[in-house]
């Protein structure tokens, strides 16, 4: 209902030689059931449309004074435009009182992401946990490195150690089990 009344709006603040005959936008039934939910109609709201409905939403100027209708077809084959009624405002409804029927409802864009991505306003301090997660675990990949260069380092100095052909010839001390000599 946002993106209606944002075209509504912009519509009514042009000047007259910029304002064009229509809008056309197309959707989906959950578009519909969007639309019916916010504004309480009941057509709208309690049951998905079927393929090729319509909603058709009129702004009238009367007397210098802007109204909005709102009209439905359940399908292109009917032809047949029903008036829906929006609570709490008259048919056809003024623009002032549908903006405060919705005025706590409509959100801005940053309250839009943060309503349909989970990322908003705190995203600086999402970005800063993102990339202390990321120094954490290049911290744990070298650290992962490092002891791997340390065992292999012993294990080959211990495979020298054991190797016959690099022992000692002579013993550290006499009385030794590996003196040949005695």
């Amino acid at each position: 209902m946002d993106l209606l009344m944002s075209y509504i709006e912009d519509y009514v603040a042009r000047p007259n030689n910029t304002k064009s005959k229509a809008v056309f936008i197309s959707g989906h039934d959950t578009n519909f059931l969007a639309i019916g939910r916010q504004l309480n109609i009941t057509p709208l709201a309690n049951e998905m449309v079927t393929y090729a409905a319509l909603v058709v939403v009129e702004l009238h100027l009367i007397n210098g004074t802007h109204f909005v209708e709102i009209r439905f077809s359940p399908s292109l084959d009917d032809g047949q435009l029903t008036l829906l009624e929006i609570p709490g405002c008259a048919n056809p409804c003024h623009l002032k009182t549908l903006q405060n029927i919705l005025m706590g409802q409509r959100l801005n864009r940053i309250d839009w992401e943060l309503k349909c991505t989970g990322v908003g306003p705190q995203a600086a301090t999402f970005d800063i946990l993102t990339g202390s997660m990321i120094l954490l675990i290049a911290i744990l990949i070298i650290a992962i490195v490092v002891l791997s260069c340390v065992a292999l380092s012993y294990r080959k100095q211990l495979q020298e150690f054991k190797d016959p052909e690099r022992r000692r010839l002579l013993p550290d001390y006499p009385g030794s089990v590996d003196n040949a000599y005695t």
